[in-house]
């Protein structure tokens, strides 16, 4: 890699590494970076997936020595999601990229608006309390069906997996971010478990990009659990309406 590669593929993957540990999305960043590198599809997928298991797994870290993760809830999800991953990274062969682009621009403002909504009815009385059973099987649910799309797709899981726990288990924005980290970290490294027995792996970009990602994400998990900071839901809209614009731009492309 020439140097200026190299500081392309940092700075891309330590922005996206920030934005990913606060909202997930942070794969909307790197992937283009490592995209104009010349890689192949899979070379591409699979080089991501290396860069994205080790900042995450610094996120993660950093969450558990704060005691902020719940394993009720990421626990079973962890453990789905490694296997919906899996399947949906050996199914990304056979899968029509247009048509999941196409049913993400239809997806992404119902998202927002929900959203909306929810925020407009908070104050309108407390959630219903779920059992640990409820919590578990619901989190599993999440974590198997985001999995599988990282694997097969990939774009926002960790923003969809937020979304998810949010309104199927009413956690608040910033206890959903942490638990959704944990999720994808099983669905990253079982997506890079799949690409690197297939040797789609670049492992020069990769290296780089590792380096980003891993500083990006120490900065942008120390934010998340400063109280006095609410940056989730800005980056979270942030993150879809990026996640819009790149939607548009390969059905345009």
């Amino acid at each position: 890699m020439s140097v200026w590669q190299f500081l392309l593929v940092f700075a891309a993957c330590f922005s996206g590494g920030f934005v990913d540990a606060i909202a997930g999305g942070g794969g909307l960043l790197s992937f283009p970076a490592i995209l104009a590198l010349g890689l192949t599809p899979a070379q591409v997928l699979g080089t991501n997936k290396l860069i994205a298991a080790p900042g995450t797994a610094v996120s993660v870290w950093r969450f558990y020595r704060n005691r902020l993760i719940d394993p009720r809830i990421a626990g079973f999800a962890f453990a789905l999601t490694l296997l919906g991953s899996w399947l949906g990274a050996a199914a990304s062969s056979f899968q029509t990229k247009r048509s999941f682009t196409m049913i993400l621009l239809a997806v992404i403002p119902v998202v927002i608006f929900l959203n909306y909504l929810k925020d407009r009815r908070k104050r309108a009385g407390h959630p219903k309390q779920l059992t640990a059973i409820q919590i578990s099987w619901r989190a599993a649910l999440c974590g198997f069906a985001l999995g599988f799309y990282d694997g097969v797709f990939g774009p926002g899981t960790g923003t969809f997996l937020m979304i998810a726990f949010v309104f199927s288990l009413g956690l608040d924005y910033r206890s959903a971010s942490v638990q959704a980290r944990v999720v994808n970290l099983g669905s990253n490294l079982a997506a890079f478990v799949f690409f690197f027995s297939r040797g789609e792996i670049v492992w020069a970009v990769g290296l780089a990009g590792i380096a980003g990602g891993i500083s990006g994400n120490y900065l942008g998990s120390g934010m998340l659990m400063d109280p006095r900071r609410d940056l989730v839901k800005p980056l979270l809209y942030f993150v879809l309406g990026l996640l819009m614009v790149k939607c548009a731009w390969d059905l345009v492309g």
